[in-house]
């Protein structure tokens, strides 16, 4: 299994009203040695400036799994939790 960052960047926002915006969902994308594709989604702590991702609920292939997550503002550490047969 092998984990990857990268940055995604961002869009912009159209005018209207200023509105207290919900906090932005962040997801990992998972694709098997097979072509097979899924999402995982990142659990972020602001307050810790952490970002993980339990791959748990996935069947990974040994040696053949690639977990790519996004770039989170403010965060300096990222964990994947992967679990070993």
């Amino acid at each position: 299994v092998t984990a990857t960052f990268t940055t995604v960047g961002g869009g912009s926002s159209g005018g209207g009203t200023p509105s207290t915006p919900a906090a932005p969902e962040y997801k990992a994308d998972v694709k098997a040695e097979n072509g097979a594709e899924a999402t995982l989604t990142i659990t972020v702590d602001k307050d810790a400036k952490t970002a993980s991702v339990d791959a748990g609920s996935q069947s990974l292939a040994q040696g053949g799994t690639v977990i790519t997550l996004p770039t989170v503002p403010d965060v300096s550490i990222y964990s994947v939790s992967i679990p070993v047969p």
